[in-house]
């Protein structure tokens, strides 16, 4: 079944959001915020920090987190909720760019397709 459909803009993978009122960020097909797929990054999501006011979200503490220059940050973290069509997912979330990271996408989706020559992104579950 096809979760969510996306674009690619300069080079990155796509998929939008908005968020609901009761704070949740739902993935959609045509939503107000862009988050890009990023198969490098092995969290949930990372959020920017103007966003994490407007989401319903339970700080849980501190993590260290290695970035790709090898260069290891401590981040705040958070629990949120993420929904995608009916389902819902507990997630971590942590302030940065706007990110979904290889631990959401093995949570929701069992299959992503990347098609450079079509400009589209396809998350299947």
């Amino acid at each position: 079944m096809r979760l969510l459909e996306g674009t690619i803009l300069n080079r990155a993978p796509i998929v939008s959001a908005v968020i609901d009122k009761a704070g949740n960020l739902n993935l959609v097909t045509n939503g107000d915020y862009g988050f890009v797929v990023d198969t490098g990054f092995t969290g949930d999501l990372a959020v920017p920090y103007n966003l994490i006011p407007k989401l319903n979200l339970k700080f849980i503490g501190y993590e260290e987190f290695g970035l790709a220059t090898r260069r290891v940050i401590e981040l705040p973290v958070y629990y949120g909720w993420v929904k995608v069509k009916s389902r819902r997912y507990k997630v971590k979330i942590i302030p940065g760019d706007e990110l979904l990271g290889m631990n959401f996408l093995e949570k929701a989706a069992s299959k992503l397709i990347v098609d450079f020559k079509k400009d589209a992104v396809k998350l299947f579950g």
